[in-house]
């Protein structure tokens, strides 16, 4: 089925990301948001590149995490693979902040009901940024280690306790998915998935930890969260209690291919980087 692409958005018409690149190109002079001047003083900086991430936002980048059927322009998962191609072409940080909402709503994608991935892809094309919180401090990505916990509250819905570390976005998203254990025992069955709205937290039931500095990404939002009793209501359960680590195995299955397309849009920049200084220079 073919989809005519409403005017300024990326979608899944013939050749976004062609029209997409084009429009991204444009920003990428002096004192404009993906100017190389620019963004090398925020990567020195450590800084977080705002306005470029602002600028995919009006190129209709996050429409592009939706699933058609959620109202998204998300038809074919390749075109996905070539945008996040195409921005860490020109800037791998900005691709590793951006397209990390796709990797924090992708777990509604697989298992969330109707009303609830059309309310979530209804934000990310609003802007909403999602963040996914899976490893630990203690733990990194042993995910069966897991000791943030999710309990049932008096009344309905889940309190939340515990300490997600080194978890890209997710200072600055304004919705988190979180893995947390649901069963004393844990094991394969004994975590569950909540999304996370932060607007909907009690004051002083969550904490933002500080920036983790990096060797590379530097401007990246890598940081943590902690949670001290937050209520969650019933509908932030993604899927079924017990089939959080199924569900976010099969996410990482899809999502990890989007690390190969940033790479890919890296190794693209080191290449015409290394070709430019052959071209002139002599041998």
């Amino acid at each position: 089925m073919t989809t005519a692409t409403t005017p300024g958005r990326v979608g899944p018409a013939a050749d976004p990301v062609r029209e997409f690149t084009r429009r991204v190109s444009e920003l990428t002079g002096p004192a404009l948001p993906f100017g190389a001047e620019e963004l090398a003083a925020l990567d020195a900086a450590d800084a977080f590149p705002a306005e470029a991430c602002r600028a995919l936002d009006a190129a209709g980048l996050p429409r592009s995490y939706v699933p058609a059927e959620h109202g998204g322009d998300l038809a074919d998962f390749t075109v996905v693979l070539r945008l996040l191609r195409a921005v860490s072409r020109i800037d791998l940080t900005v691709a590793a902040a951006h397209g990390k909402t796709y990797l924090g709503a992708v777990s509604t994608w697989i298992a969330g009901d109707d009303d609830a991935a059309r309310r979530l892809g209804r934000r990310i094309a609003d802007g909403e940024v999602v963040s996914c919180a899976l490893t630990e401090r203690d733990h990194g990505s042993d995910l069966l280690a897991g000791e943030v916990t999710a309990r049932p509250a008096p009344g309905g819905g889940w309190l939340l306790d515990g300490e997600k570390w080194l978890i890209n976005n997710v200072t600055r998203a304004g919705l988190v998915t979180v893995l947390a254990r649901t069963d004393e025992e844990g094991g394969p069955r004994g975590f569950t998935l909540f999304l996370v709205d932060k607007a909907r937290l009690a004051p002083g039931t969550f904490t933002h930890l500080p920036k983790v500095p990096t060797y590379g990404i530097r401007g990246a939002d890598i940081s943590g969260i902690s949670f001290a009793g937050a209520h969650l209501p019933e509908d932030a359960l993604v899927g079924a209690v017990g089939q959080g680590v199924e569900i976010i195995v099969k996410a990482l299955h899809i999502t990890r291919t989007c690390c190969a397309a940033m790479s890919l849009g890296a190794g693209d920049h080191a290449l015409r980087l290394a070709a430019d200084f052959a071209a002139t220079h002599g041998t």
